[in-house]
């Protein structure tokens, strides 16, 4: 009986059962039939109750509790499910369906430590090529946990088992390269390709793979593809417009990024590198454009938030750039680059006593970070403080020589002539202030 189910469901088969049981309601093969066949017919809580009564007849069939188990399980009765695969465990520790069921639905229930063993015990019981099914679930529990070597060791042993399987030697591909291994997630990958050519997910793989190991030249033709297979793929074209971008295309890389907004009007990636490319060449009023519509659509994208601070500070807006920083202040608390530019904004705007404490968060978080000493002495400057302006960009010129961070602040417009005068007027601030203004005007 353990080896039997009912064949395929259909209509007649299951009236013709019926009307055996009519006549004899204690027989078993009928019922276990029935209860079979109208698993297969989808119609499982009736088959729930076929089980049922068999197991009343005879409570141990450990077979039928299995699939009553399984019932269970497909109807999202876990706990129910769990305490039947127990009672088949007891009677036969051995018998794998029951370990693997039992597996699945501790899954199911964030269980993984307890899955994993469940799906262990279902290998070392099944002699059988479907104990490949037990290593793939066993894989995927522990890759939940974050267990990437054991969960790769699962999927070989699977892959051994049933090599012409196309997904697993996919998923093997992608999970080799979260693992650094570069050269065998291509080889899996081909292994697919040579089993199915049109798996655009084993030549991203591949492309990937590539990129990893520094070769984005040989990425790119995978890559294209992948793209062709999948069209409307946006990952596929942010990916390969990010390869032709670091090869230096960067016509070819907007152009792809174009394509990318023509399937998804608003992703984020493509509108993300499409500004980083117009700030590059300076035009930060369209990199503006394009991140605006990234934070639009995606709030919690900090990059966006972020570069839309520079750009405007870029384009002399302090007043635009602030509601950013403030925003980020919130959010990215441990952040010191992003208390300096709320610190530089504020000065901007006059409002010194808030700047001050913002760029004295920047010192806290950033201790090392030269450019945040150089804005506390142009504070310190502008509000009449020569002696800590000195003591400031000292400690600026100490961490940055040639005070190259500083050059770039957006805080140098505050000191303007008559600032510089009456620096150099403090004899004690004299000399540091020279040399700051002669590293400034290299």
């Amino acid at each position: 009986m353990e080896n039997q189910r009912a064949a395929s469901a259909s209509p007649a088969g299951i009236e013709e059962l019926r009307r055996r049981l009519d006549k004899d309601p204690r027989d078993f093969r009928a019922r276990f039939s029935l209860a079979g066949q109208l698993m297969d017919a989808g119609q499982t809580q009736e088959a729930i109750t076929q089980f049922e009564i068999l197991l009343k007849q005879d409570p141990r069939q450990h077979l039928a509790r299995y699939f009553l188990a399984a019932c269970y399980a497909e109807t999202g009765q876990l706990d129910k499910a769990q305490a039947e695969l127990r009672r088949v465990i007891k009677a036969r520790p051995d018998y794998a369906p029951a370990h693997h069921l039992m597996g699945k639905s501790l899954m199911l229930q964030g269980r993984l430590d307890e899955a994993v063993e469940e799906f262990r015990t279902a290998v070392a019981h099944d002699q059988s090529p479907q104990k490949a099914v037990s290593y793939v679930y066993m894989g995927e529990a522990l890759i939940a946990q974050g267990k990437l070597a054991e969960a790769r060791t699962a999927w070989e042993e699977a892959a051994k088992l049933i090599p012409q399987d196309v997904s697993l030697q996919v998923n093997l591909g992608a999970l080799l390269l979260d693992l650094g291994e570069y050269d065998e997630s291509i080889a899996h990958s081909r292994q697919a390709l040579t089993l199915d050519g049109g798996r655009a997910d084993a030549l991203y793989n591949i492309g990937m793979a590539y990129i990893r190991q520094n070769r984005p030249q040989d990425a790119i033709e995978p890559l294209l593809q992948a793209a062709a297979l999948r069209p409307d793929d946006v990952d596929t074209r942010n990916t390969l417009g990010g390869v032709y971008a670091s090869l230096g295309d960067i016509e070819k890389a907007q152009n792809t990024w174009h394509d990318v907004l023509a399937i998804s009007p608003h992703d984020p990636v493509a509108l993300f590198n499409l500004g980083l490319e117009r700030a590059r060449a300076h035009d930060f009023e369209k990199a503006v454009e394009l991140w605006s519509d990234v934070v639009q659509h995606h709030p919690q994208h900090l990059q966006a938030v972020y570069n839309l601070g520079v750009a405007y500070l870029q384009l002399g807006r302090p007043q635009d750039a602030l509601p950013y920083w403030e925003s980020l202040s919130r959010l990215d608390v441990r952040n010191p680059n992003v208390f300096l530019y709320l610190g530089e904004t504020l000065g901007l705007l006059h409002r010194y006593g808030e700047a001050e404490k913002a760029l004295r968060k920047a010192a806290e978080l950033g201790p090392e970070d030269a450019r945040v000493f150089f804005d506390l002495g142009v504070l310190a400057a502008v509000r009449g403080r020569t002696g800590e302006t000195a003591r400031r960009w000292e400690k600026a010129v100490a961490h940055d020589p040639e005070l190259r961070t500083a050059s770039g602040s957006a805080m140098l417009s505050l000191l303007a002539p008559p600032v510089w005068e009456r620096l150099l007027k403090e004899t004690r601030a004299a000399s540091v202030v020279r040399s700051v203004q002669a590293r400034l005007s290299r």
